[in-house]
């Protein structure tokens, strides 16, 4: 009856056994899980965020170029352009 008992209870032992391995290896797999997710979201960000940086964006706006400003701040040449209306034809 002894032997009967202990036999039993070893074989609960490595039941218990075989259920805390598949325990362990979901809680591994579940972790790795998270971590492919984490890289995944990682390299998809830093993958978008290359292509933004080394994207080219023209504007139209942004073509023209703003009115030219005076040359200094004093106020002194106030001017930008010279008018040249048919200069060229008058020139010696």
């Amino acid at each position: 009856m002894v032997t009967l008992k202990q036999n039993v209870t070893k074989q609960m032992v490595n039941v218990e056994n075989v259920y805390q391995r598949r325990m362990d290896l979901y809680q591994i797999w579940s972790y790795g899980k998270r971590v492919r997710q984490f890289e995944k979201e990682t390299l998809t960000q830093v993958i978008e965020a290359r292509a933004k940086a080394t994207s080219v964006n023209i504007n139209a706006q942004n073509l023209i170029p703003p009115p030219f400003k005076s040359f200094s701040s004093t106020g002194r040449f106030n001017f930008c352009f010279i008018p040249t209306n048919g200069c060229c034809g008058k020139i010696p």
